[in-house]
């Protein structure tokens, strides 16, 4: 653990650096112009060996400025999930399950499996999961974005198992710069307004450097008020009017107060959004000063704070009331009605004074309380602080590297708008309509059954709940490593001598997640129970690389060389592990180059997965077998019997009653596990880099890629639960004591899985599941000059052909494929499916041509950009879902983007996303998990925005 000392240190220098950029802002003009006499700095990605005209044998992918500035982004996640390489993570067009940041998921193989760096160091996490919320990353000192697409966590540690987002940062930045962003969408709403200004000086002669960037960004919300959001209501039978849950059946209050039929059910799209509203501010420093000829210090500061909202539907009531047969609300056929045919007979009232009481589902929606909404509210810092140098050794130059860093994430986040189960409850006990049996703190009589005469604000409010949590998230590590060649100690058939990397690393990870009570007490059905969450962990790892060049300048071998590397690792959570690589590259010619690489990947578990209690929420589940009779065909034999030993009454089978399940979802108990053990991956890539001489300015790369995960780290999905109990392949004799009908806990009245929250299933993180990943990517860049005076174009093709894309569940079970198809199997983002929530499509490329030309005295520029998504299916296991939501076609989006240098100093780009306002395909809400499909459709796979006008101005100094 870094001690109070080191952290006192490590602010101290990084302020210091701001100050200094401060000071230095005064005459900026005075700064001399020089080289910097302190040792070169290189980011490479991939491997922590740097030599001249080498690559890693890993394949590299690089986002360059100029692809930023075409589509003028205000996250950097926005671009990436456009990639071929990535599946959408967590942004802005995630709503219900919005956390309020943006991360980033490679190969669709979840987002803590992708490890994001700056710069090569890690950044503090946001929550008790540990991901990094690449928002705060400054897009004006983003000189690139390199994407290793494998494992590497022999080079990086945990968590590199689909591979590495390295965000590259400009430390040399000098001058000033104002940049300023404004895009709106067609419709006129989804309006966004960005600036950032950053400045950078040169110190003492170009000895050191310091530059400050600082940005801000609003952020306005999209509701799901048209689109694919329009096609169909949402439906829900958490209504208004209230419905009641009996032994007769679902039955719905009419406008007159009678118990009828369910005739109307809830559309909750109006007031669910497509793109959630955020409002942020950050700031970078950087500094480095060269104290020797051969040692410099340098340090970084981030801080970023963001406020998100994301707003739901009113909170939906799905619970257990009991109600008093005098209730003054209830008309005389509803009150007969439930006397003859409620779940449980006539009792006394739990209030005596209330009298008889029917115990009866209600299934209401809040409408009259508003919209549940979110408030994240996140402070996040880093400071980080370093000293690095170079020593001749072996007749070599060798650099060396020490840091530490300390960061630390604040959140305050509340939840407005949700309802209290025990004063609903307390305002059901009333016997006339202005008075409850029990008045304490202001109860007004709640009126769920008569429409007509409405709900007394008074009761609103007294009912209405609202709910805090505050938690802390801290990262601690230090980090050393020394790297050169080895002088004369070298292969006899290669001039060059063998590189190598060695080094040390301690990293500490801590979270304080804490909820208040009434959060913990689970009275809160809108948002669910919340419970807290606290640990940490601490690892210490030794890790060395080496590159040995096998062949040089021989026939038919330009080079050979062989990549090696090997990590121990120490988790005070879980023990030893090891990670490690070896590959080689061979160039036969001057511009071909072929590679391969062998990675073991490891991740561990993370503070969430270790030591979240298990805690009632909702999951994602179509089909419940016990729901697939009716009354007039009610089920029989063995599953019959099964269904009624695992708690299903016997009433609810007979007449059909037990509904599927509402929207999709059952209550689940989720949770984690002190006994988890790091998963392993093993990613195997072979590929080609071709740049032939005769053809200048053509690039080609052919990557194939193949990541299998042993002992993922998992929740099982409630589908293959409800299998493992209820299907014959998996319980061949149908039996109640199957390990995965004990997971299940059903109401004793009605049979649900998804009324009150002390029933539903159980999923537990474990070490349970086996995930594959297999594809080819391919990219092609050919940059030429036009004849005469007409400029140059620069032509590109990146994409993916995925081959397999598939997971299985438990050690035995069945294998799910994913390749281009999605829905409640391919689509749990907490569970060890291979997709994150949207559709995996089989083939994803962009295509994009650039020309570059001068005009009207001043550089000028258009280009236009090609996004392919082929098409998809919904999952094997859905055969109920129709059309549309069984099928997506293939997407294509066409957009623009233009520049002008209107002066040395001024920069005006246009952009046009989106050109032919392609509407996003129509897959009803509930097909797949509910944080990705929203309002009818995929709104972070495909656009639910339609064309969008961007404009940005860069003034430079």
């Amino acid at each position: 653990m870094i001690r109070p000392s080191l952290k006192k240190l490590l602010l101290s220098t990084t302020l210091l650096a701001l100050s200094g950029s401060a000071l230095c802002l005064v005459d900026t003009a005075s700064a001399q112009q020089a080289e910097p006499q302190s040792p070169d700095v290189v980011i490479v990605t991939g491997t922590r060996i740097a030599r001249e005209g080498y690559v890693s044998a890993s394949p590299v992918m690089t986002v360059s400025p100029e692809e930023l500035e075409k589509r003028q982004p205000v996250d950097v996640e926005s671009v990436l999930r456009q990639l071929p390489q990535f599946q959408p993570g967590n942004g802005s067009q995630v709503n219900n399950g919005s956390a309020g940041v943006s991360t980033v998921d490679l190969r669709g193989l979840t987002t803590p499996r992708t490890l994001p760096l700056i710069d090569g160091k890690r950044m503090v996490g946001y929550d008790p999961n540990g991901l990094f919320d690449v928002s705060a990353i400054p897009l004006a000192l983003l000189k690139r974005v390199d994407v290793v697409t494998g494992g590497a966590s022999a080079v990086y540690g945990s968590d590199a198992v689909a591979g590495v987002v390295n965000f590259i940062l400009d430390d040399q930045f000098q001058g000033f710069q104002a940049d300023a962003n404004y895009s709106i969408t067609d419709h006129g709403d989804g309006e966004t307004n960005a600036l950032q200004l950053t400045t950078g000086v040169s110190l003492d002669g170009g000895r050191g450097s310091a530059v400050l960037s600082l940005g801000y960004l609003n952020k306005e919300p999209v509701y799901q008020v048209r689109g694919p959001a329009t096609a169909t209501p949402g439906a829900s039978l958490s209504a208004t009017p209230a419905t009641l849950r009996t032994a007769g059946g679902d039955m719905q209050f009419a406008s007159n107060g009678n118990l009828v039929t369910p005739y109307s059910a809830f559309d909750f799209n109006p007031q669910n959004l497509y793109q959630t509203p955020q409002e942020r501010w950050n700031a970078l420093a950087l500094a480095k000063y060269a104290i020797t000829d051969h040692v410099e210090v340098y340090s970084r500061f981030i801080y970023s704070q963001s406020h998100s909202a994301p707003q739901l539907a009113s909170s939906p009531v799905g619970l257990t009331f009991e109600v008093p047969v005098n209730n003054p609300f209830l008309n005389a056929q509803a009150r007969s009605y439930l006397i003859s045919h409620g779940p449980s007979p006539q009792a006394t009232c739990t209030d005596p004074a209330a009298g008889q009481c029917v115990k009866v589902g209600i299934r209401w929606r809040a409408v009259d309380v508003g919209p549940r909404q979110y408030q994240f509210n996140y402070d996040t810092f880093q400071a980080l602080a370093g000293v690095r140098g170079d020593f001749d050794l072996f007749g070599s130059n060798w650099k060396w590297d020490v840091d530490g860093a300390h960061g630390e994430t604040t959140l305050a986040r509340t939840q407005a708008n949700d309802v209290n189960s025990l004063l609903i409850q307390q305002a059901l006990f009333a016997t006339n309509t202005t008075t409850c049996t029990n008045n304490s703190n202001g109860c007004a009589p709640l009126n769920l059954f008569n429409p007509s005469a409405g709900i007394n604000p008074a009761a609103l409010q007294f009912i209405r709940l609202n709910l805090q949590l505050q938690s802390k998230t801290k990262q601690d590590y230090v980090t050393g490593s020394v790297s050169g060649d080895l002088g004369s100690l070298k292969s006899p058939l290669a001039n060059s001598p063998i590189g190598v990397s060695v080094g040390m690393e301690y990293r500490g990870e801590s979270s304080d997640y804490q909820p208040d009570s009434a959060s913990q007490s689970g009275i809160s059905p809108g948002f669910g129970a919340t419970l807290p969450t606290t640990g940490r962990y601490d690892v210490t790892e030794e890790f060395v690389e080496a590159l040995v060049p096998v062949v040089e300048e021989k026939p038919f071998i330009k080079s050979i060389n062989v990549e090696l590397g090997f990590r121990n690792s120490n988790y005070s959570s879980s023990g030893v592990t090891h990670s490690y690589k070896y590959g080689a590259d061979w160039a036969p010619i001057d511009g071909l180059r072929f590679r391969g690489m062998f990675q073991r990947a490891v991740r561990a578990a993370n503070v969430s997965e270790l030591f979240s209690p298990s805690t009632p929420g909702t999951g994602d589940l179509l089909i419940d077998q016990c729901a697939n009779g009716t009354a007039a065909a009610p089920l029989t034999g063995a599953i019959r019997a099964l269904c009624l030993a695992t708690g299903v009454p016997a009433s609810a089978l007979n007449n059909g009653s037990l509904a599927q399940p509402n929207s999709g979802q059952v209550n689940n108990f989720a949770g984690g596990s002190s006994t988890l053990k790091p998963e392993e991956a093993d990613t195997r890539t072979f590929g080609l880099v071709w740049q032939p001489d005769f053809v200048h300015g053509l690039g080609v790369t052919l990557d194939y890629y193949d990541i299998k995960i042993a002992d993922a780290i998992a929740l099982r999905p409630l589908s293959d639960i409800m299998d493992g109990c209820y299907g014959a392949a998996r319980n061949p004799t149908l039996s109640a004591t199957a390990a995965d009908c004990r997971l299940i806990i059903r109401d004793p009245l009605t049979g649900a899985l998804d009324s009150d929250p002390i029933y539903g299933v159980t999923q537990l993180n474990a070490n349970i599941g086996e995930v594959h990943a297999e594809g080819v990517d391919y990219g092609i860049h050919y940059a030429f000059d036009l004849p005469g005076d007409f400029g140059g174009l620069d032509i590109g093709l990146d994409g993916t052909h995925v081959l397999d894309s598939s997971y299985v569940p438990v050690p035995g079970g069945k294998t799910v494929s994913c390749v281009a198809r999605y829905g409640k199997d391919c689509g749990l983002p907490s569970t060890v499916t291979a997709s994150t929530g949207g559709p995996t499509p089989e083939d994803h490329f962009v295509q994009s041509i650039a020309w570059s030309f001068r005009a009207l005295g001043s550089d000028m520029g258009l280009s236009y950009q090609w996004r392919h998504l082929s098409g998809a299916k919904v999952d094997e296991a859905q055969t109920t879902v129709t059309a549309p939501s069984n099928s997506i076609p293939a997407y294509n989006y066409l957009d623009l983007a233009a520049f002008w240098q209107i002066t040395d100093w001024a920069r005006l780009k246009l952009a046009v996303s989106n050109v032919t306002d392609e509407e996003a395909p129509v897959v009803l809400t509930g097909t797949g998990s509910t944080p990705f499909n929203s309002g009818n459709t995929y709104p972070s796979t495909y656009d639910v925005l339609g064309r969008v006008f961007s404009v940005g101005l860069t003034t430079k100094f």
